[in-house]
């Protein structure tokens, strides 16, 4: 009950997010942020990788005034991020393939496709995508600006563990605290 209930506001909010910059657009402005509409399979294909995850900016905050980025994250099976906490902005994720699980504080939410999860700042959070298949999820950033630190890392050719004194180094610069890979454990299978 108290997942549905929180899926369902954070929905709303979600939802919210997009109409009002849209709203506040003039046509010109608004038509000039439009991209082709492209596959998901053609997305990935066009996704930058970083570490492990691929990345394709949907909206970027820099057409926003800042106010909010959406991504489209493809995740191999097994994978995800680490622990970690956002100083800066709030987290939607919607799961559209793949079994996702995720942990923010104290609370683990097991994530088929169709899932939409609130991750808010300030909560230590991780997820994984636990299934057998490559998982997708569409992430909003409220506000923007963190796909510029997705992108940096990215052109930085950073790997793990060889570089996570640099990796470490460009998250505290976003606002991001990386936490030991004990600190919010994820319940096996489904």
């Amino acid at each position: 009950m108290f997942e549905a209930s929180l899926r369902r506001n954070y929905f709303l909010i979600a939802a919210s997010l997009f109409i009002l910059p849209t709203v506040s657009l003039g046509q010109d402005k608004q038509n000039a942020h439009q991209r082709q509409a492209y596959s998901s399979q053609e997305k990935e294909k066009q996704a930058f990788k970083m570490l492990a995850l691929r990345h394709f900016v949907e909206v970027d905050s820099k057409n926003t005034n800042g106010a909010v980025a959406v991504l489209r994250v493809f995740v191999p099976a097994g994978e995800g991020a680490a622990p970690h906490l956002h100083s800066r902005e709030d987290e939607v994720f919607e799961v559209v393939r793949g079994h996702y699980r995720f942990r923010h504080g104290e609370h683990e939410v097991d994530a088929p496709a169709g899932t939409i999860v609130f991750m808010p700042r300030g909560i230590p959070h991780t997820f994984r995508n636990v299934g057998n298949e490559p998982g997708e999820h569409v992430l909003t950033v409220i506000p923007g600006g963190l796909e510029n630190m997705f992108r940096e890392v990215s052109a930085g050719n950073i790997e793990l563990p060889r570089d996570m004194d640099r990796f470490t180094e460009i998250a505290l610069k976003y606002g991001i605290t990386f936490l030991p890979p004990t600190s919010l454990p994820l319940a096996s299978g489904r």
